[in-house]
């Protein structure tokens, strides 16, 4: 497996167990993560402005993609959270790399 350069010196140790535990409801929920702020909070052991602040950093570099859900005249739902094209071009060149491997057969192994 190739070593992955992803941007995380960027995030605390704190932004990275939210985007720990965002990146765990994203592969749970069927590819996308609709908790609140609260329940990502919590799950994380951090505050909600951490989480906030995580998110926000996420989203600015490209690691997430945010889909806000508001309401006129009543309380917004949740926000929706995907891969971002960072995270998507992360993951393409993963399984280029190993659609490569498997053309070569693993014979002898």
């Amino acid at each position: 497996m190739q070593p992955v350069n992803l941007p995380l010196g960027v995030f605390s140790r704190a932004e990275q167990r939210v985007l720990q535990s965002i990146f765990k409801a994203i592969a749970e929920g069927g590819g996308r993560c609709v908790a609140t702020l609260e329940i990502l909070a919590r799950v994380s052991n951090t505050g909600k402005s951490t989480t906030r602040n995580a998110i926000a950093r996420a989203v600015e570099i490209g690691l997430l993609e945010k889909t806000e859900r508001r309401y006129y005249c009543a309380v917004s739902l949740p926000n929706i959270l995907i891969p971002g094209k960072l995270c998507q071009r992360v993951l393409l060149s993963e399984s280029t790399y190993a659609a490569g491997l498997s053309e070569r057969g693993w014979a002898g192994v």
